[in-house]
């Protein structure tokens, strides 16, 4: 189930991935955890060097925001939905 916090901020920011963080651990759901999976994420220093926008939302405050004049998030965004498709056309053919 997606947070209600999770999805107001992607409303406001829809170009940014939206973090959760929890238990040192960070959350996030939907195109934004298909995308962290793609890039391997493990660290915030992950983000800022492949230049994608992120929120990090501790509790109820934004604890960490990182903007870049170039940012890639729409970029992996294409990549990761034309991942799916091709998965999916994979298996849909194996059938």
């Amino acid at each position: 189930m997606k947070s209600n916090r999770y999805l107001f901020l992607k409303r406001i920011y829809p170009q940014y991935i939206i973090l959760l963080k929890k238990d040192k651990k960070y959350i996030t759901y939907g195109i934004d955890k298909e995308i962290l999976n793609y890039i391997k994420f493990h660290k915030l220093k992950r983000l800022s060097k492949l230049e994608i926008n992120y929120i990090v939302l501790d509790n109820l405050f934004i604890s960490d925001k990182e903007c870049f004049k170039d940012n890639k998030y729409k970029l992996y965004y294409e990549k990761v939905k034309l991942l799916k498709i091709i998965r999916y056309l994979i298996f849909r053919n194996k059938d």
